[in-house]
């Protein structure tokens, strides 16, 4: 489904200004794209599609409530995916902080 305009536009033009006044303080070019290619294709590969995953899974996130003979379903199903958000953010916090480090 179509996400509505007034959720989809402020995201945009927040993450937009983010980059541009970034762009606009920091003077190496490089810098800039490496930073944004880290966060954009952390969230693209990683976090995006296991949050899809856990929203439309038939399974409670809270996977040891579901029915006694479906735990170990939601377990395989939701699990793996909060694993991969987890992972994903530390590999975002880990990349941006060496980034940081290897700039200044």
């Amino acid at each position: 489904a179509k996400q509505p305009t007034c959720k989809r536009i402020p995201f945009t033009l927040l993450c937009w200004a983010f980059f541009l006044g970034l762009a606009i303080l920091v003077q190496d070019l490089g810098f800039v794209m490496s930073l944004s290619g880290l966060i954009c294709a952390l969230i693209i590969a990683f976090i995006l599609p296991c949050a899809c995953n856990i929203k439309c899974s038939e399974h409670p996130w809270f996977f040891w409530n579901a029915p006694s003979g479906q735990k170990f379903d939601a377990f395989m199903d939701i699990v793996p995916s909060v694993f991969l958000i987890i992972f994903g953010t530390a590999a975002g916090v880990v990349g941006t902080v060496q980034l940081f480090l290897a700039q200044f």
